[in-house]
């Protein structure tokens, strides 16, 4: 198996000023080279706690200087939000100063305040967005002058003067909730990266992987060399008897205080809003007790019980884990220890 890791960035700046969660963040992301986590992802998010980068690019950059092996990737980039000649810019700055360690993950986004707040009334032209945007950063990518036509967005005769290192461009991955951007993800030819936490079970994980594999090789790709990377919240500790004490409530307060993001009655998609419905009362109601004895989101324990969920993951067909240990506002000093035991006693027994 092979791991990287993943921040959704939530910070109650009571507890941490946002200076210090980007210093305590850089220095998570400068540990995980040194201890050989592959990459390390981070979200965009906007206007609320839940998420307080809302330039991955930017705190990309900052880790670039910083590193020199370890790979960085946007956990993802919200292609509706922004102009996308100016994401392809920005993301090709990230990959020239990383000198081509860039992974590029996009999305549509899914928090209704957010597409409140860019001023996008509908969010059902989300996917026609996002498509056009996509299309129009791989063509940028490129290299070549260019011209482009579309519902949402026109470009006229560019060519990028700053083009990635990686040729034709960086590895690309979709965000992917509901069952339909897994199917549109094959068709396209971009791989997709998932969320434990939207599947529940190793069963829906298993399905939706397989199904994904099987529509790539239906698309006459090789399924072999594609990969579905799952993002688990993950924490470590020494003692299986504390592992509620030490992580399980910390995830339990971290549902609560986001909950009522997942407002499904502002959703006008059928498909979203019943992944917001979803959402909305796990988030409001799940118990620790349920997430251990009835769901597969969560690798929490000790090192012997983390490696027994992660030896059943792979078991599932799931070759790439992206671990999320800095929710909850979890003290820096705590991450580091979950991070560093994660490394020594797991990483091994599964490589």
């Amino acid at each position: 198996m092979r791991f990287g890791m993943l921040s959704i960035c939530d910070n109650d700046p009571a507890r941490r000023s946002t200076q210090q969660f980007y210093q305590e963040l850089l220095d998570e992301i400068v540990l995980a080279e040194e201890l050989g986590f592959e990459d390390y992802w981070v979200a965009e998010h906007h206007y609320s706690d839940y998420g307080v980068v809302p330039s991955p690019a930017v705190l990309l950059s900052a880790a670039a200087s910083r590193t020199s092996r370890i790979g960085l990737g946007s956990g993802v980039s919200i292609l509706p939000f922004h102009d996308p000649l100016q994401v392809a810019e920005d993301y090709a700055m990230v990959d020239v100063l990383s000198n081509g360690r860039l992974t590029f993950g996009a999305g549509r986004g899914f928090l209704i305040h957010e597409y409140e707040a860019f001023g996008i009334k509908n969010q059902q032209d989300s996917r026609e967005r996002f498509d056009e945007a996509l299309a129009i950063i791989r063509k940028a990518w490129e290299g070549e002058r260019f011209s482009f036509h579309g519902k949402h967005y026109t470009v006229d005769d560019v060519k990028l003067n700053v083009l990635p290192v990686q040729k034709p461009g960086p590895p690309i991955y979709q965000a992917a909730l509901s069952p339909s951007s897994y199917e549109k993800a094959a068709a396209l030819g971009v791989p997709v990266a998932g969320v434990a936490t939207t599947l529940r079970t190793l069963d829906r994980i298993e399905e939706r992987v397989g199904s994904f594999k099987r529509l790539w090789a239906e698309s006459g790709r090789d399924a072999e060399t594609v990969d579905v990377p799952i993002t688990w919240y993950t924490f470590v500790v020494p003692d299986q008897e504390r592992v509620y004490e030490d992580a399980g409530r910390h995830l339990i307060n971290y549902f609560r205080n986001i909950g009522n993001i997942f407002d499904p009655e502002k959703v006008d998609n059928p498909e979203a809003r019943q992944v917001y419905e979803e959402l909305h009362e796990w988030n409001n109601t799940v118990t620790y007790d349920h997430i251990e004895n009835n769901t597969d989101v969560a690798l929490f324990g000790d090192p012997d019980t983390v490696i027994a969920k992660l030896e059943r993951i792979r078991a599932a067909g799931v070759e790439k884990v992206h671990c999320l240990m800095n929710f909850g506002n979890r003290a820096h000093e705590e991450v580091v220890a979950s991070m560093e035991l994660f490394a020594k006693e797991v990483m091994p027994a599964l490589r």
